[in-house]
């Protein structure tokens, strides 16, 4: 098929700086504590191949995806790092863990009877991470359970525990005390199973806001997701450590319209100019994730300025009012999100308006939106 231009409305996704809040995460931990990166849900929009072959190339200890699918991607396109299947792998899935080299998360005995029986079969054995749930009311055998499930786990001759596992569930919050309840909680029971003599290398606890605010809970290994994105875990919470976004959602401007007073925009006539104004038209829309909670009320930047969303989104396309910004003309980039400016517009910022959370708009990005990667290291 004939190469032709493509739509101007892309993702520009910087490794630089995704190299750079790696780093940042280093720093906050003890020397020796390994870090596992969460890649999952293709690395929150960022596209998981390509960023882990980023964090490979920085020696990252571990990947974490939630599923397999994701895990095959990976190892697809020659990812060799260990990787942990977040959410565990269903019945019948059980070969992949030997097949691919994948690290499962257990949390009932059910599963790793399973795991055994397949290790038994291959003659192979299989390392797992067993999950406790103290507090997050989600995966992960009770707490009150899970010495006990430890035990019993321990005596399969073909399982080999190689780590432990909780999560927080409110550690992004900014009252502490849930988190510290559950760090307490998480190590009574590494203290039960080290009196029982369950050798177990890896204990990890900290996802994002526990890496940076929860020193007590690093345990030996910690689990950024969103942070190496660049993005706060909670846009509550200060972005600490000089944390560097990495994805901009850019296009440029397709057409330029001159309205009366009086005259509206889009569909629902919900924006009448109240001057003469001046609209840009640009080519991004809902189903690219741009979306319609941010309706006449959602910045971007042009020209280095701030202009407003005007009248509804539509599927493909979004008015600006870019009425008192001098040249603006067809062609002119325009940033939805994210570049160089002073005054960007963050994921944060976006999610405030939408009633959401920073981690669903980076990941509703659609993937008809090409990324772009620049700066990469590999």
């Amino acid at each position: 098929m004939k190469p032709y231009p493509k739509r101007p409305t892309s993702c520009e996704i910087d490794l630089s700086a995704l190299r750079s809040n790696y780093k940042q995460v280093k720093e906050e931990t003890a020397k020796g504590c390994r870090i596992l990166a969460v890649v999952k849900a293709d690395a929150y929009g960022h596209g998981a191949v390509q960023v882990s072959k980023e964090l490979e190339s920085m020696g990252v200890d571990y990947l974490g995806v939630a599923i397999l699918e994701e895990a095959l991607e990976l190892r697809e396109a020659g990812i060799k790092s260990p990787m942990m299947i977040l959410s565990g792998l269903f019945e019948g899935q059980e070969g992949a863990a030997f097949d691919y080299d994948l690290t499962p998360v257990v949390y009932t005995l059910e599963s790793a009877e399973r795991f055994n029986l397949e290790a038994i079969k291959r003659k192979k054995c299989c390392s797992i991470h067993i999950k406790v749930d103290t507090g997050m009311g989600r995966l992960g055998v009770r707490a009150d359970k899970a010495v006990s499930l430890l035990t019993k786990v321990a005596k399969m001759e073909w399982i080999d525990i190689e780590g432990l596992a909780t999560h927080f569930s409110s550690a992004d919050e900014p009252q502490k005390n849930s988190t510290i309840k559950q760090i307490r909680l998480f190590t009574s029971i590494v203290e039960e199973a080290e009196k029982l003599g369950l050798d177990i290398p890896l204990k990890h606890a900290a996802n994002s806001a526990g890496t940076f605010h929860f020193p007590q809970g690093h345990f030996n290994m910690v689990r950024p997701g969103i942070s190496l994105y660049g993005v706060s875990p909670s846009c509550s919470m200060k972005n600490k450590g000089g944390l560097k976004p990495v994805m901009s959602l850019k296009t440029k401007v397709m057409e330029i319209k001159k309205l009366e007073r009086g005259e509206t925009v889009s569909y629902g006539e919900t924006y009448t100019a109240k001057q003469e104004s001046t609209i840009a038209v640009i080519p991004v829309g809902y189903a690219d994730g741009y979306r319609r909670e941010l309706s006449n009320t959602a910045e971007v930047v042009i020209r280095g300025k701030r202009a407003k969303v005007a009248g509804r989104i539509c599927m493909d396309m979004t008015m600006i009012d870019v009425t008192g910004i001098d040249g603006v003309k067809k062609g002119d980039d325009v940033y939805l999100m994210g570049g160089s400016y002073d005054n960007a517009v963050t994921a944060c910022e976006i999610a405030d308006i939408a009633g959401t959370i920073a981690y669903e708009v980076l990941c509703g990005v659609s993937q008809r939106v090409p990324r772009y990667y620049i700066n990469a290291q590999v």
